[in-house]
């Protein structure tokens, strides 16, 4: 059973090392690959429609694209970095981490990105949040996503993660012994294996985003159920 509590955010970010995921997170990534997909099939989806990462692959069958098809469309848009470039920052993102940086916190990102993403989101976090030093991204596609997000916060010796991803999130609870900020893409989504985990929740039950914490900061406590 959930216990809702208040956790003092403030002392939380400051205590500890930290370390953000990028797409979901920083990174408005769903934004720029939706318009694509509209674009080439001529359809009006929204971002708000798109609450599984295998949905542009189920809109691609949908629109008359046979499986194959649909599978190199989903896997082009998700991996095409001139697309993913043109993403923008997630709510809160460059207001949380910019204070956070003010406050002499060194923040690292820890993204499951395809090798061949590494310099344009490198180039992305130039762009928009260059506060931000470090960026660990995948050298081989043959590492499973979540197994690399996992090794990669225990490398950094984090503390807390910032992470929207149940599987990813699961994997860091398993293990590292990193405590997870966990904002799920989907509403429904809910992980009680830890009592290390976070679950960020927003009162208007609105998929959860750094805005929200960012906005409870400057009141030292944000609002979260914690299992």
């Amino acid at each position: 059973m959930s216990q809702v509590s208040f956790i003092n955010i403030d002392e939380l970010l400051k205590t500890y090392k930290l370390s953000f995921d990028a797409d979901g997170v920083l990174i408005n990534s769903r934004a720029p690959v939706v318009k694509v997909f509209n674009k080439l099939l001529k359809t009006d989806y929204k971002q708000e429609d798109l609450k599984s990462w295998t949905a542009i692959f189920e809109w691609a069958m949908k629109a008359g694209l046979d499986k194959d098809e649909a599978y190199k469309l989903d896997r082009k848009l998700w991996t095409d970095p001139d697309v993913l470039f043109k993403s923008p920052p997630m709510p809160g993102a460059i207001e949380l981490t910019r204070k956070l940086h003010e406050q002499g916190i060194r923040l690292t990102v820890a993204t499951s990105r395809a090798p061949k993403l590494k310099e344009s989101t490198v180039g992305w976090f130039r762009k928009w949040m260059p506060w931000i030093e470090q960026v660990y991204i995948r050298e081989s596609n043959d590492i499973p996503g979540e197994v690399f997000k996992a090794e990669a916060v225990k490398q950094l010796g984090s503390r807390v993660h910032f992470e929207d991803d149940p599987v990813h999130t699961e994997s860091i609870l398993d293990r590292t012994e990193a405590c997870v900020v966990f904002m799920p893409y989907m509403k429904e989504v809910s992980i009680t294996s830890s009592n290390r985990i976070i679950q960020v929740s927003t009162e208007d039950n609105k998929i959860p985003n750094l805005w929200h914490i960012y906005q409870q900061l400057k009141d030292k406590n944000v609002y979260v159920a914690q299992y």
